[in-house]
């Protein structure tokens, strides 16, 4: 079974990874695909390091919109593209010589269901496309030409079972920890460089996305020496800036001091092998799910421990099905009580320490993306899709 995977990344990480690797655009496709995904960034090539070459399948993956990578490709199987349209034209191409029985498309900014329409009639000898919903969309729209959407929300799954008159199969697929990123990066000396209590994270208003974590944020920055690493806050935090300003003349008094308490203490957003460092660096760090999410669900659960963090996350009804609360991770109810337990544990830290290590001995044996994907390939052959 030939795979291919389709990933759309986070352009601040791609211009921001470049950046740092002077000279790196002008080497080979697969010498930048290569330190590309060595950056452990989100699944980075998971899918082939699981997959490929084992139990018959064949797996391709492709940043599509990484333009350096993608352009270098084009180059060297001399494929034209026009400018204004590369990352269809480039990907088409790819699409087209690799030949794929299923393509799995990781993030639908690019593929949307327009262009998965064409593709379908392209390109025939695509027997299966998999969606995936992370956020909780609930689309059927947007999926419509999915055959499988598989998501991190349990309810998420279910919806695409019950809301697609059959046509679109929902999968479970709870998110994991990639273990490799342990070997690749160095081990903390928390005697000298741990950093008591961080966020790690997306701060980005919105329906459904993460009000209730920047109100949150917020309160500790102003209550507890938190460490802000994140995108999406980066503006002038400051009382006399102008946006500042225009929220005072507007009345907008909680957004005003949100900006202001966050900036104080905000850092620059870590990707990758960097974030997974700052990770293992913190003693504590803090977690809290999009508005959207019911149940728990996020990376940052199998991110933080897998790395041996101690976990301090919000308190789901579903959290016990993957670690045992208080001995595994700690939870919150309220931010108070977020507050209190980071004093508890930094005083504590024979106890800090002992949860943090029965956390990642709990991910590092049960929640492996290895294993979720293994577990997915069963199904799908299992179905005879």
């Amino acid at each position: 079974m030939r795979l291919l995977v389709s990933t759309y990344t986070y352009p601040e990480y791609l211009s921001s990874f470049y950046f740092s690797r002077s000279g790196l655009s002008e080497r080979s496709y697969q010498s930048q695909y290569d330190e590309l995904m060595l950056d452990r960034f989100a699944w980075s090539d998971v899918w082939h390091r699981s997959l490929n070459g084992k139990n018959g399948y064949e797996v391709q993956e492709v940043v599509v919109n990484s333009e350096h990578l993608q352009k270098k490709w084009a180059e060297e199987h001399n494929v034209s593209f026009n400018e204004a349209s590369w990352m269809e034209d480039v990907f088409f191409a790819q699409i087209d010589m690799f030949k794929p029985d299923v393509l799995f498309v990781h993030d639908g900014t690019f593929l949307t269901p327009e262009r998965l329409a064409y593709i379908k009639k392209m390109f025939p000898f695509i027997k299966l496309i998999i969606g995936y919903d992370g956020i909780g969309m609930n689309d059927v729209h947007k999926f419509n030409q999915c055959d499988i959407v598989i998501s991190c929300l349990e309810d998420t799954a279910e919806y695409y079972k019950l809301n697609s008159g059959g046509k679109i199969k929902g999968y479970y697929f709870p998110l994991a920890f990639d273990a490799s990123v342990n070997d690749l990066i160095k081990k903390p000396d928390l005697e000298k460089e741990a950093i008591p209590f961080s966020f790690i994270g997306s701060l980005i208003r919105g329906s459904g996305y993460h009000n209730k974590r920047i109100e949150d944020i917020a309160e500790l920055a102003l209550k507890t020496n938190i460490k802000i690493f994140s995108k999406g806050f980066n503006e002038p935090y400051e009382p006399y800036r102008y946006l500042q300003r225009q929220r005072l003349f507007n009345l907008q008094f909680k957004e005003f001091f949100e900006v202001y308490l966050i900036g104080r203490k905000l850092n620059k957003p870590v990707f990758g092998l960097e974030m997974y460092e700052v990770l293992s660096k913190s003693k504590i760090t803090f977690n809290s799910h999009i508005d959207a999410a019911g149940k728990a669900a996020n990376m940052r659960l199998f991110e933080a421990t897998g790395v041996g963090a101690c976990l301090l996350t919000d308190h789901k009804k579903n959290l016990d099905r993957f670690f045992d609360v208080d001995r595994e991770v700690v939870t919150y109810k309220s931010i108070s009580e977020c507050i209190s337990k980071v004093k508890y544990l930094l005083n504590n830290e024979k106890e800090r320490k002992k949860i943090a290590e029965a956390g990642q001995k709990r991910t590092l044996r049960e929640h492996s993306l290895e294993k979720r994907i293994q577990e997915f390939c069963e199904y799908i052959n299992s179905n005879k899709h």
